[in-house]
């Protein structure tokens, strides 16, 4: 028996637009859309789920960092908002 060939790699205007989530049922809306809220609902007692952006854990930021890092063929992203940050955390890397 023979192994069966590898999957194609997807092209980057697939990686663009689908890189970062899981594949979709039909009808799912090919981009997902923006959130606009900064804080979101948390069970009491628990850190499951979104909390504030701050800590890490945008909707928006984690699909952007996600995807980057198939674009680029990483094993994470990582998106900071400042360009002082990502010159702070790339100097605190080198340490």
């Amino acid at each position: 028996m023979t192994p069966l060939p590898a999957p194609p790699s997807p092209s980057l205007a697939t990686l663009l637009l689908r890189a970062g989530r899981p594949p979709g049922a039909v009808g799912d809306p090919v981009v997902l859309p923006l959130t606009q809220s900064v804080n979101h609902l948390q069970a009491v007692g628990t850190d499951a789920g979104l909390i504030y952006p701050r800590y890490g854990n945008a909707p928006n930021a984690d699909i952007v960092q996600r995807r980057l890092a198939a674009i680029e063929g990483g094993e994470a992203g990582l998106l900071l908002s400042s360009g002082m940050g990502a010159k702070a955390c790339a100097m605190l890397a080198e340490v």
